[in-house]
């Protein structure tokens, strides 16, 4: 089957996993949708991505507004069509009084990429007077990047077996628990997620203290 049909099944399984996440109480969850490094693939595979990107935000934007499930996006928008830019917006602007879970969709993002557009939004902040170098902080900088609002993440689960990060939340994950799974990402639903949590209760939490 060619890519784009996995790419395809992999959105269904996030619908799966944002319900179960949902009933498990989970109050935040981040995916990474398609990152920086996915525009250099074949162009078919680029253009089926970006198509699938703009396409799942129309199509589950009445289901999200129906579960409490509040949307926002992470990454470079700017790289998408405006069609796509659009969607995106349109769905995180519906769903953004839904408080049962908050879905963040992390699509034409890098962790690289999200520092150093935060490195420039701080330097532009310098050079108008509205920051100074001294001011800048762990915390400081953190309200730049792309995650700003947002609990950093206790766990960071990697399906499909990879023991890597691949250029995502860099920053954020500094203390999350990783948890590496040998199933497909489009294989990914509630008994995985299940799964995982239960591995994640037997976790000792100390962040370096």
């Amino acid at each position: 089957m060619p890519p784009a049909a996995g790419h395809a099944e992999g959105v269904n399984a996030l619908y799966r996993t944002v319900q179960a996440a949902a009933d498990l109480g989970i109050k935040q969850l981040t995916v990474f949708g398609f990152s920086t490094e996915n525009w250099f693939r074949s162009e078919e595979e680029v253009a089926a991505l970006v198509a699938l990107v703009g396409d799942s935000a129309v199509r589950f934007r009445e289901a999200m507004l129906e579960q409490g499930v509040r949307m926002r996006t992470i990454g470079d928008l700017s790289r998408f069509p405006p069609k796509v830019q659009e969607a995106l917006r349109a769905t995180c602007a519906a769903t953004q009084e839904c408080e049962r879970i908050e879905l963040t969709l992390a699509v034409s993002y890098g962790g690289r990429n999200d520092i150093v557009r935060a490195a420039k939004k701080f330097a532009a902040d310098v050079e108008a007077g509205r920051a100074t170098l001294d001011g800048l902080t762990e915390e400081a900088f953190t309200g730049y990047l792309d995650t700003a609002g947002l609990s950093d993440p206790d766990l960071l689960v990697r399906t499909s077996g990879e023991s890597r990060l691949s250029n995502f939340l860099i920053w954020q994950v500094s203390y999350s628990e990783i948890i590496v799974r040998e199933i497909l990402w489009p294989d990914f639903g509630k008994e995985a997620l299940l799964d995982v949590m239960k591995e994640y209760q037997t976790r000792e939490r100390r962040h370096g203290n």
